[in-house]
């Protein structure tokens, strides 16, 4: 009889386990969704300082791009998403073969995007350069 019950309780328990996973795969799915296509405009600065350019952040294909950067040859990159009480979270690291790499996150909360980035560059001739900035847009009406 014990083993009948225990036997019982591992399945259910496992039950539960894919479960929550297909829920949580789904959830991911639903964001990158969401924010397939969509273009962010807005400003962008040094971390904890004044705005000193614009740029637009966009969504295409599972990829992420920033056109600021695009000029330096930071090539569009995959994104992760997931999805929290205040927001869809997203990550992406672009590359650019000459000037290093940046890693992107941020939250896009409705018609809104908030996001710091870190770029970062090694050097062998000097110290290597490291830069913290930010970047606040609106969606792009289409």
């Amino acid at each position: 009889m014990k083993r009948k019950w225990f036997g019982t309780l591992i399945a259910l328990l496992a039950s539960l386990i894919l479960f929550r996973g297909a829920a949580l795969c789904s959830e991911a799915t639903d964001a990158a969704i969401a924010l397939e296509g969509k273009v962010f405009v807005g400003h962008t600065g040094p971390l904890n300082g004044p705005v000193n350019g614009e740029d637009e952040i966009v969504f295409r294909n599972g990829r992420f791009l920033s056109t600021a950067c695009d000029k330096w040859g930071f090539e569009s990159a995959a994104y992760t998403v997931t999805v929290q009480p205040d927001g869809i979270h997203f990550i992406s690291i672009t590359k650019s073969p000459k000037h290093g790499q940046i890693q992107w996150q941020g939250v896009v909360k409705g018609d809104t995007m908030t996001a710091t980035y870190l770029w970062t560059k090694e050097r062998w001739y000097w110290f290597d350069a490291r830069e913290e900035r930010w970047f606040e847009g609106t969606l792009r009406p289409e």
